[in-house]
């Protein structure tokens, strides 16, 4: 952080380090710093899409889901093709139980991204909340195939696999 503080201080427009270190804030658990940081980047660059997610992802962890979600809406604006700003947006939408919402989120990012095994789990989450266990198990399962010490993936399977007829 020394790194990033020593740029700020030989010029504070700079954008990046200024990007970099709220994304670092956020990392250590820093939240409140990383977004005085990350706001600071959006004043001087709104159109930074990292920025925006990472400003989505330290609101989140705050609890300010419905602003979270306007930056993470923001950052896809400005960049479709981010997976993992899809998966944060998923993420979200599924703690305030807007599970279909979640699970199109959770398939985009899967469709940029196949092998996202965190998305493939939180998909089979998601769509085991709509009651759609059939297609949750699919994902789970795929989860496993990618990471099969994946726990959570394991857990959330033989749940399913439990309460499910043959």
């Amino acid at each position: 952080m020394g790194c990033f503080a020593a740029v700020l201080r030989a010029d504070p427009k700079q954008v990046e380090a200024r990007s970099d270190l709220g994304a670092a804030l956020l990392q250590l658990g820093r939240v409140e710093e990383a977004v005085v940081q990350l706001r600071q980047v959006l004043r001087e660059q709104p159109g930074h899409a990292k920025a925006q997610d990472n400003l989505g992802v330290a609101l989140a962890t705050a609890g300010q889901l419905e602003e979270a979600i306007e930056h993470f809406r923001e950052a896809l604006r400005l960049k479709p093709r981010a997976a993992n700003t899809h998966f944060n947006l998923g993420n979200v939408l599924a703690m305030q139980g807007r599970f279909e919402e979640a699970v199109g989120e959770y398939g985009e990012a899967l469709r940029l991204q196949p092998e996202h095994v965190q998305a493939q789990v939180n998909l089979g989450s998601a769509l085991a909340e709509l009651g759609r266990r059939k297609e949750a198990i699919e994902h789970l399962r795929e989860a496993l195939r990618l990471q099969p010490e994946n726990a959570v993936a394991r857990q959330k399977l033989g749940e399913l696999e439990r309460t499910t007829l043959p």
